[in-house]
This record gives C-alpha cells, structure tokens and sequence, in this order.
C-alpha cells in the first residue's frame, strides 16, 4: 500500500503537468478511457477463465459509479467551490469516515490502534496544510464545495467496503477492472464537452506522459494493489495507508516542482509517518498469534 500512496502522492504533480493544457473534467475523462482500456486486455489476458457471476459484476459496476464517478465529480467540482485547504482536510477526513461507517454497518469495528493512527495521520496532515500556506476557512462561501467535497469521502469509504463484501470471491485485478470500467460513462460524459472543444495541437510530451502515468500508474497498478490490500487487510486499515499521499505529493513536489517544506510541514510529515508505523506495527502484530499456530 506504501506503493500505492507514493504513486497517488506522485500524481499530484503529473496532474499539475498535464492541467496546463488539458481542462480537468476533460482529464479525468481520458484517464478513465485510457486506464479502462487497458485493465480489459490485462484481466482477459491475465486471467481468461476467471468469469465473474452477472450479479456480481453488475454490483461491482455500480459501486464504480460511486467510488469512481461520484467520487472524482465531487472532488473536483467541490475543489471548485472551496479553499485547497478546506478540501484537503476534508479529503484527510477518508480513514476516520471509512472507520465509523464500517463499524455502523458491521463490517469492521474501530479497533485501538486504528483510533491511534486516525489521530497521529490526521494531525499530520492537518500541519501539512497548515504549512503550506493553503486557507482553512469553514464559511458560508465554501458550504457547497465543503459539502461536495464531503460527499466524495463519503462515496470513497462507502466504495471500499462495497467492494470488500460484493468482490470477496473476486480477484482484484476483476474487481479493478469492472469498477473502472463502471465508473468511466459518466466520467466520459462530464468531460465530452472539454473533449470537443480541446485543442489537441497544443498538448506536448510532458502531457501525454503525465496522463498516461496518472491512468496507467494511478488507475491501474494502484487501484488493483488497493483492491488486494482491502481484501487481505480490511477497508480502515488500507485506508489509513491514505494519510502517507500527503508525505509523497510533498516529496514529489520538492523534486519535480521545486517546492521547499516548511518546518511545520516536516513537523507533520514525522505524525504521518508515525501513524503509518503503528497502522503496520498493529497488522503484524495480529498476525504473529495465527503464525504462532501454525507453527504449532
């Protein structure tokens, strides 16, 4: 999962790249293509004799629409109508609303050590905000793109526990695969006027490379080693390792962007990695008893 947060934390920038000549519901729509396209021919080629049952496929297909469609609309439509700030904190808020809502519909319960992480992860991304300078301001100017912003978390942590139950007995290459695939109309259709009007002369290699690398990288290798770790660890815990994308889009934007940290932003970075460590800590930790047995 550390794989995955560097490589979202790294899409921060190539995002940054690839906006300066592409607008962003045009963007997305085309990430979405792209990375669709391609999950189809890996999961036919990777594994041909793995049919997944209609129902099943229809769920996951919908839970697209949530966690792709309804999640990415929210976010940048909300990013719109607020601060960054606002929108980070809010996006920072994911773990602990995929906690509460997994332990109100009895899929996990809130453990000690996630309550830990939660609080360590948050604190750490709250400085990082903080530290770069990016407005807090909770007001009735920012209400509508607070609330969207919400409602995107919202659907992130109610997609991560649909897919836990609906693709348990689907591997997550599928399951990567038909959520994308699910997601990817509405995204298409969002983003067909940015798509005709787009001059298509003015877009570089620079571009092209960082969409392919946010489709290719941040859609389908990300997205098919989250679905493993939401099957293999559980929703709160893979979406804990959620905290570090801050820690990595610092880093990336230091190297690539110039970007120096603040000492406020270190001071958060030290929290963030604190969480991570008690999240891993806890996970293996509950594992060593199973271990024990076995070797019994």
């Amino acid at each position: 999962m550390l794989l995955v947060c560097a490589i979202w934390g790294l899409n921060f920038s190539a995002m940054k790249f690839a906006l300066r000549s592409l607008p962003p519901l045009g963007l997305t729509a085309l990430r979405f293509l792209i990375a669709s396209a391609v999950l189809s021919v890996v999961a036919r080629w990777l594994e041909p004799r793995s049919p997944v049952p209609a129902r099943t496929w229809w769920l996951l297909a919908g839970l697209g629409v949530i966690g792709n469609s309804l999640y990415q609309l929210g976010f940048i439509n909300g990013l719109a109508r607020t601060t960054a700030g606002n929108s980070s904190l809010l996006i920072a808020s994911t773990p602990l609303v995929t906690a509460v809502l997994g332990a109100a519909i009895g899929t996990e319960r809130i453990t000690r050590p996630v309550l830990v992480a939660i609080a360590l992860g948050t604190t750490g991304v709250v400085l990082v905000v903080l530290g770069r300078g990016d407005g807090i301001a909770f007001s009735p100017a920012t209400i509508t793109g607070d609330l969207l912003t919400l409602a995107a978390v919202c659907c992130w942590a109610a997609f991560t526990h649909g897919v836990r139950r609906v693709g348990a007995a689907v591997s997550p290459l599928q399951v990567a695969t038909i959520t994308t695939i699910g997601g990817t109309p509405v995204l298409v259709l969002a983003g067909l006027s940015d798509l005709r009007h787009q001059d298509w002369s003015t877009i570089g290699a620079v571009t092209w490379t960082a969409l392919l690398y946010s489709a290719l990288l941040s859609i389908v290798v990300a997205y098919v080693i989250w679905n493993r770790s939401v099957s293999r660890i559980g929703a709160n815990r893979t979406a804990l390792f959620g905290v570090s994308v801050p820690l990595f889009a610092l880093s990336a934007a230091a190297i690539l962007l110039g970007e120096r940290p603040s000492k406020m932003q270190l001071l958060g970075a030290a929290f963030i990695i604190g969480s991570v460590l008690v999240n891993v800590l806890a996970h293996w930790q509950q594992r060593e008893p199973a271990v024990c047995e076995e070797g019994v």
